[in-house]
């Protein structure tokens, strides 16, 4: 009821807006207004089109928007634009996952995750998401196509598309510079230039231009860090650079060819502990846990001969450990001044790549009429190094040996004393040498004292399209062909996570290796029949793909305190098979009023799951149905676009992190989703006074789960909770509204005064599908923890356009976050591990832009 009265406020909202809006053009057709809104091109195609001539639904966010809205790459993109949501992996800055009507590729560090939302830079696309963590030093447009892709785009996009266009050469001299400085000492620096054209188009050599790109961001971190000689949390430290070339051999010849190099040295955001699960399943908490342990161990300790170690040790780290998780409890949800960690999380990753575009004009060729030939060959590789720590309880034992400690190991030791009545003896000896070598924290994932995690991943991938034009036809016919390998190894020393320290012990050896070897061909086709004056047409698509994965796994033997896990490894091979495809009805009502309809289908490939899990997983696919209006009104002053969609969605990909009773954490993917999902968006963009632009773009989803695995007892599979009962869609809000205005105050006679705001609002929504695992033997669902709604004001002024020697200048303040919304990112509700945690979002910032172009 409370998201329907929001959905139904927020429709009103819109309403409203439109209807001012509508007023306002009939005073502005009145008064032949000057400036109306600008075409757009975009390549969703595989051709250049205009955006309101194509008949797919698409958010083009052109140079001048990227730059207002303070755009550097797709993380940036998170609720920035309604209907376009998810989250920053917890473990990786930059390691993104998208979600675009309600559909999400999960955990973007995890290997086995291929996104749900594939993302293209310059036509390649990136196998892996943590690809996209760099910023792009030279963005042109970026073009988001919600809804199933299967056909042009193909593999790995049943959510959407993102495309990336970074700028071609001019070919005449000239660039931009800015920097940028601002609070937390913020410090960037963007630096364009283009080359004059050497030869000429008509020689033999013909010509080439080119192009360079060069940002660096640095900023210091939002959260102070309690613990001496650490860094401060959610620093930024990210350098990018662009290389573009076009080697021009004739009028229909080009050689285009891109590269792109990106470094992201960030601190992690601060993992905030709000919560604790229970203790039992009858409703324990782990403080009372802790402290029935104490009472016990105050009991121990007058006995004569006891271990001296209770007194010492185990009653001072008792203490503390309640203490501390009382305090968090105190203190709940919120954005924080400061935090710990035992060992702070940093994202050290670098990655570049090489692409060559050939393109040619072949001529008309009979029946096939005007032909284009495209080839696309890329390279990429990428180095991501991680240390992360899931909560900022600083574990870390003092000189004497004691601190706080996890309460997991402090039930253990009540167990381990209750049963000689606090004498010592050899196991529990034990168990406090492990502590002293190891530590007593609750979650660590590498250690920079140590050769720390690493994934190396590499792709190749060669795309081949012959674009063609009839007298009646428009179409795309090609090739494609993709192979990746990824490395994921910890060194002998290192462990790649240890849970529970120090009862789970120092962490195993593990390397893993995958490959994908993928093979398709694809083609579409727009037929216009002469039928209703032109106006109608039929656009078909088909894309058939073949797929190989492979996975080699090793994990060394693990030494704990109770049990000794032997070596094992394994090697699996699996082909998937898919045709997707995309049938669309478009008419021209009026020469600026088009409709559509489009049924399309999308997948995402099947896999295996490394590191702790040895299941495969299947593809899923998702069948959508789409209805859409793109029009413009009042002498192009005014543009409305909409789309009305429902989908489909079989064998869903789900992602679920359990415990296991020896404290190991499992992620990992497995089918058993399916839901029947439907929704809408629409965006009006108006100009009702010359000098005023207006933007109002609203996306609403409904639905949930209509089949999902049930939660199941480890020790009695038949005991079982119906997991649909307790399932949500994760990820994505059910009402999301963005307002934009851009309005220039003043035209000065060298430059004009200009203001630009933006309102982004989302409703609630859930951060995972569901919770679930087993608590004293028994199926439990752990609460959700849901996302608050949150409203972002951003703006900017500007005064733009000042003539300074030979160029121009501008300068601009800009805000973000300007009421200083305190609001939750993601959480993690970690089950057996004990912790509930959450990441916020970034406190108010501003900063003073300068740029000269020239």
């Amino acid at each position: 009821m409370i998201h329907l009265r929001r959905s139904l406020i927020s429709t009103s909202v819109l309403a409203a807006t439109l209807v001012l809006v509508g007023a306002s053009q009939t005073q502005a057709q009145e008064n032949a207004g000057i400036r109306v809104l600008e075409e757009t091109i975009v390549t969703a195609e595989r051709r250049e089109t205009n955006l309101q001539d194509t008949a797919v639904t698409i958010t083009a966010l052109t140079s001048d928007d990227i730059l207002k809205r303070g755009i550097s790459g797709p993380t940036d993109l998170i609720a920035e634009l309604a209907g376009v949501s998810g989250f920053e992996s917890p473990g990786a800055r930059g390691a993104t996952t998208l979600n675009i009507r309600g559909l999400s590729g999960g955990a973007a560090l995890n290997g086995a995750v291929s996104a749900a939302v594939g993302i293209y830079v310059d036509g390649v696309y990136l196998g892996r998401q943590r690809s996209a963590a760099f910023d792009v030093a030279d963005l042109q447009q970026m073009e988001i196509l919600p809804g199933p892709q299967g056909t042009l785009f193909g593999r790995n996009s049943p959510g959407g598309a993102l495309s990336i266009v970074t700028k071609a050469p001019t070919g005449e001299f000239g660039g931009k510079v800015m920097g940028t400085v601002g609070r937390y000492d913020q410090r960037d620096l963007r630096v364009n230039m283009n080359t004059p054209t050497l030869g000429d188009v008509s020689s033999p050599l013909g010509e080439l231009a080119a192009s360079f790109g060069y940002q660096t961001r640095s900023r210091d971190g939002f959260y102070e860090n309690s613990v001496p000689g650490e860094p401060a949390f959610m620093d930024i430290n990210r350098e990018s650079y662009h290389v573009s070339a076009d080697w021009r051999l004739s009028e229909d010849t080009l050689f285009a060819y891109r590269y792109d190099k990106g470094r992201v040295g960030d601190t992690n955001n601060v993992d905030k502990v709000v919560d604790f699960t229970p203790l039992t399943a009858s409703g324990i908490t782990r403080i009372q846990g802790m402290q029935g342990v104490l009472g016990a161990a105050r009991g121990w300790a007058a006995t004569p001969g006891t271990d001296p170690r209770i007194t010492q040790r185990l009653i001072p780290s008792l203490e503390k450990t309640i203490a501390a998780y009382q305090e968090i409890l105190e203190v709940g949800e919120g954005r924080v001044s400061s935090a710990q960690a035992d060992h702070m999380p940093i994202t050290d990753t670098v990655g570049d790549g090489h692409s060559v575009t050939f393109s040619t004009d072949l001529g008309t060729l009979g029946f096939l009429g005007e032909v284009e030939f495209k080839s696309i060959t890329a390279y990429r590789k990428l180095l991501t190094n991680t240390v992360g720590d899931i909560e900022n309880i600083d574990s870390r034992l003092d000189a004497n040996g004691v601190g706080i400690m996890n309460d997991t190991l402090l039930a253990t030791f009540g167990q381990l004393y209750g049963g000689s009545g606090g004498f010592a003896y050899p196991l529990v000896s034990n168990v406090w040498d492990a502590v002293d070598e190891i530590g007593a924290f609750h979650a660590i994932l590498g250690d920079r004292t140590l050769p720390r995690n690493y994934t190396e991943y590499r792709q190749f991938s060669q795309e081949i399209q012959f674009v063609g034009t009839t007298e009646r036809t428009e179409y795309v016919v090609g090739l494609y062909y993709f192979d990746d390998e990824e490395k994921e190894a910890a060194d002998e020393t290192d462990s790649a996570a240890i849970y529970l320290a120090p009862l789970s012990g120092a962490g195993r050896e593990t390397r893993s290796n995958s490959t994908t070897l993928a093979k398709a061909i694809f083609g579409q086709m727009k037929f216009t029949p002469g039928w209703m004056d032109e106006r109608f047409s039929v656009t078909a698509g088909l894309r058939y793909t073949e797929e190989e994965k492979t996975l080699d796994q090793f994990r060394g033997e693990q030494v704990t305190v109770f049990r000794v896990n032997p070596e094992e490894s394994f090697s699996k091979e699996e082909n998937f098979y898919n045709l997707s495809g995309a049938l669309t009805l478009a008419y021209e009502f009026t020469d600026t009023v088009n409709g559509f309809a489009k049924y399309s289908t999308g997948y995402k490939s099947g896999g295996f799951n490394p590191g702790v899990f040895d299941g495969n997983f299947d593809e899923e696919t998702v069948e959508q149905y789409e209805i859409g209006l793109k029009s413009d009104w009042f002498e192009r002053r005014m543009r409305v676009n909409a789309s009305l969609w429902t989908y489909d969605w079989k064998d869903g990909q789900i992602s679920q992190i359990t415990v296991t009773p020896d404290g190991r954490a499992l992620s990992g993917l497995g089918n058993g989703g399916q839901a029947e999902r439907w929704g809408s968006e629409i965006e009006v963009t108006a100009i009702p006074l010359d000098d005023l632009m207006v933007s109002v773009s609203y996306a609403y989803i409904n639905g949930d789960f209509d089949e999902f695995p049930d939660i199941c007892s480890n020790t009695d599979p038949t005991n079982c909770l119906p997991g649909v009962n307790f399932a949500k869609r994760s990820g994505s809000p059910d009402n999301a509204l963005s307002v934009t205005a851009d309005y220039i105050f003043h035209r000065f006679s060298r430059g004009e005064l200009r203001g630009y705001m933006q309102v982004n609002w989302q409703d609630e929504w859930y951060e995972n599908a569901i919770w679930g695992g087993t608590l004293s033997g028994q199926p439990w669902i752990y609460p959700h923890q849901v996302m608050d709604e949150r409203t972002l004001v951003n703006a900017r002024l500007s005064l733009e356009e000042i003539p300074v020697g030979g160029g121009v200048m501008s300068v601009a303040l800009t805000g973000k976050n300007l009421t200083d919304e305190d609001y939750p990112l993601y959480g993690l509700n970690l089950g057996a591990l004990g912790l509930i945690s959450q990441q916020y979002g970034d406190p108010r910032t501003y900063a003073v832009e300068l740029s000269y172009t020239f």
